[in-house]
């Protein structure tokens, strides 16, 4: 079972109390169902109104599903419950593209990108904002049509009037939410990212509202976020967005036609840079998560020092490094890493400099020491020079001084390495200086990965072809290449082929597509080959014509062919169309 969250943006949490087969009429199931159960704790005696309908729910005959906002229902709800979050990138793109199918509403893959990037991969800003696009009429296939629907979600839009309706629950009064507004914009803007709740007490001291009735909802409605005695905005782009907007208005008194307008400007502005710090971030290595892996292994020193590598192995082959720092003697003990965090979470300016997953800090042992490592990756298109060396060094020095910090080694990671003069800077620090390659040895030889979040897609290929005009023979052609490069066998290799062209005939004979387009992708795994072939236009189940005789008889021929050939051969109904999906296994050698 299956509880999609509440409202927009709203994150839930649902209740699952299943018994025996109960409920039944006429051989069907009955369900209860019971949403926004969170709003029972807001009402004169709603604890006992919660309670009651939990006690019924756990004795009941037919099952029971309660859902609400997660904070709120944490640790209320004694049987099997389900916390539905953000969307991961991945799932959020899915989402978007069947969004875009069925509400009509056209994109690109940068735009698709960018909309999950905004929505931070929540679910109701997504939807609502295909709704928006499908009401004014208009698409999302560039950024300048992203931000004018997304500008107006947030100012009037139902993303805006939904977070206006849980800022109304929580200020009943012009000056109260005057004064939260006020606030929520100071911590948006905080240096740290986050204010203590001392100084929202202060603030509030000042209206007849209690710190309790106005932290907890907004905590609970995932406005802020309350830990450690300090309160930070929620990460979502779209809260700070509805902040900004509702300060402008409310508190600056600007004219609402100029707020828009300021806003729509400044999210066209923001989208490239929205996008590019996106995708620095999914090329970041993780460090973070990498230095935990250190666990006092003993490694070739040249895997960390980029002048002994430099030196013998720059432009060798994986295979013989890594042979050659198995059999070197000279050998350095790393540390034992027990705990590691982003620099920026003790000092936030370096957010400034790079993104948080480009630097960290991790705290071990090393000879029975305490120690702790400074590591950030730099940009450098040739060998880092001696001034960008130096300026990263005194950054983490910084943040070392900022912490107190006395036994610290700073390490340094460039893509292409260290030029002379950084080197000599290096040593003179007692810092290590690292190069992309070797880290990825060192990787390879602790058997570790190197960002762990992201999900693997070197061996993913997508093909767009025309359909019509014997294209789907050039779409075969490339399959072959594909396969070649992976070293499949010559026999399976013809027989994906000759699957693949029946697909691609019949995709384009069942097709009302409005692009005359197909479009494919290729997976490659160790054992097997996948290949979909998706068109837009018609389902299959929907096209009324019926065909001739002949083409009838040639259509069930050819799906009978690719069953014959292909270990697995599924048809699909999409929202927009029609997906054909091919499996091949892939001979093994023994």
């Amino acid at each position: 079972r299956r509880c999609a969250g509440s409202g927009v943006g709203g994150t839930s949490a649902c209740g699952f109390r299943s018994s025996s087969p109960g409920g039944r009429a006429n051989g069907t199931r009955s369900l209860v169902m019971i949403d926004s159960l969170d709003v029972a704790f807001r009402l004169d005696g709603g604890d006992a109104v919660f309670e009651d309908i939990r006690d019924i729910a756990t004795k009941a005959e037919i099952p029971f599903v309660l859902a609400g906002k997660r904070r709120p229902l944490h640790g209320c709800l004694s049987f099997e419950s389900i916390r539905v979050e953000q969307l991961a990138f991945d799932d959020a793109i899915k989402l978007i593209e069947s969004f875009s199918a069925k509400m009509q509403v056209d994109i690109n893959d940068q735009t698709r990108d960018l909309i999950a990037v905004q929505t931070g991969g929540v679910a109701g800003y997504i939807v609502s904002l295909f709704h928006a696009a499908a009401e004014q009429d208009v698409d999302l296939a560039t950024f300048n049509q992203v931000a004018q629907v997304y500008t107006d979600e947030i100012f009037g839009g139902r993303t805006g009037k939904k977070l206006d309706k849980s800022l109304s629950v929580i200020a009943g009064d012009a000056p109260t939410r005057h004064s939260i507004l006020r606030l929520l914009a100071q911590t948006a803007t905080a240096e740290s990212g986050s204010v203590s709740i001392d100084y929202w007490k202060k603030q509030i001291s000042k209206s007849a509202v209690s710190l309790g009735e106005i932290l907890t909802p907004l905590h609970d409605h995932e406005i802020i976020n309350l830990a450690s005695g300090h309160v930070a905005i929620g990460p979502h782009r779209v809260v700070h967005d509805f902040i900004n907007s509702r300060v402008r208005m409310e508190i600056d008194d600007q004219p609402r036609a100029l707020a828009v307008g300021e806003s729509l400007a400044a999210n066209i502005s923001a989208a490239p840079m929205l996008m590019a710090r996106h995708y620095r971030r999914n090329a970041a290595l993780g460090l973070r998560e990498f230095l935990t892996t250190l666990n006092g292994q003993k490694v070739a020193a040249f895997l960390i020092d980029y002048g002994s590598y430099k030196s013998v192995f720059k432009g060798e082959e994986a295979d013989k490094i890594l042979k050659a720092a198995e059999e070197e003697t000279d050998k350095i003990a790393l540390p034992k890493i027990v705990y590691s965090a982003h620099a920026s979470a003790v000092y936030p300016r370096l957010n400034e400099l790079c993104e948080p997953e480009r630097a960290a800090i991790a705290i071990g042992t090393s000879e029975d020491e305490k120690i702790v490592l400074l590591a950030a990756e730099i940009d450098s298109k040739l060998e880092a020079s001696g001034q960008t060396t130096s300026f990263w060094c005194d950054r983490l020095e910084m943040v070392a001084a900022e912490c107190g910090l006395e036994n610290y080694r700073l390490w340094l990671i460039a893509p292409e390495g260290f030029d002379d003069e950084a080197l000599r800077l290096l040593s003179e620090r007692k810092a290590h200086g690292t190069s992309l390659i070797q880290i990825k040895l060192l990787a390879n030889v602790l058997g570790t990965q190197l960002n762990p979040t992201e999900k693997s897609n070197e061996h993913e290929y997508n093909i767009t072809v025309p359909m019509g005009e014997d294209t789907e023979l050039i779409a075969a052609h490339t399959i072959e290449e594909i396969a070649r490069r992976h070293n499949v066998p010559q026999k399976t290799i013809n027989q994906i082929k000759t699957a693949l062209v029946e697909a691609c005939i019949n995709a384009t004979e069942h097709s009302l597509s409005p692009d005359r387009k197909m479009h494919q992708s290729v997976r490659i795994d160790p054992d097997r080959i996948t290949i979909t072939i998706s068109n837009r236009g018609v389902r299959l189940a929907d096209k009324s014509p019926q065909p001739a005789q002949n083409d009838s008889t040639r259509r069930g021929w050819g799906l009978k062919l690719m069953r014959q050939l292909m270990d697995e051969v599924r048809i699909e109904e999409t929202d927009d169309g029609t997906r054909i999906t091919l499996v091949k296994l892939i001979p093994q050698n023994n």
